[in-house]
Parts: structure tokens; sequence; C-alpha cells
């Protein structure tokens, strides 16, 4: 297993194309985006989420800034009032 720093970004499913084109342009070693229903301020909308994995931990803090660029681009993007960033320890391990 290897170790890893997973970023996650949330955001509203709005400009589905932009929101790829820009995450690209971030990180174009890879991501993953996946649809999903989420809910906010106690509506429900729907959702994005990118995941970033960072498995060089000597660019992690190079990545957290890419990643909090990308969420500011998107919120932008969106006229959003923010766009949420988590950040997780994980393991991975090609199969």
């Amino acid at each position: 297993m290897e170790k890893a720093i997973c970023i996650r970004l949330y955001t509203e499913n709005l400009n589905k194309d932009k929101v790829i084109r820009l995450a690209a342009g971030a990180f174009p070693d890879g991501f993953t985006v996946y649809e999903a229903a989420g809910c906010w301020m106690g509506g429900q909308e729907n959702s994005l989420g990118i995941e970033i994995l960072v498995t060089d931990t000597g660019d992690v803090d190079r990545a957290l800034e890419t990643a909090r660029q990308l969420a500011a681009d998107i919120k932008r993007l969106n006229n959003q009032e923010s766009v949420l960033l988590t950040v997780h320890q994980a393991s991975l391990m090609f199969v």
C-alpha cells in the first residue's frame, strides 16, 4: 500500500464541462469527477465531487494550493457562496 493524500472538492453541479476543463488544467496527472445528490443550507442540490490523489508527499503543499485555486475558480465560475475542500490521509494500491 502506498501512502497518499486525498483532496476532495464539493460543488454544485453547474457548468460540468467547464469545471472538468478547469480541473484538467490544474491536475493534468489525473483526478476523478463524480455526480452526487447533496444538501446545503436545508435544500437538496445536484452536486459534483472532484477527487485528487497526491502520492508524492513532497508535492502536498503545491497540490493543496492548486486545489484552493481550483475551488476559487469554480466558485467564481458558478457564482457560488463557497466550494467545500477536504483533505484526508489515504492508502492506495493499483491492482
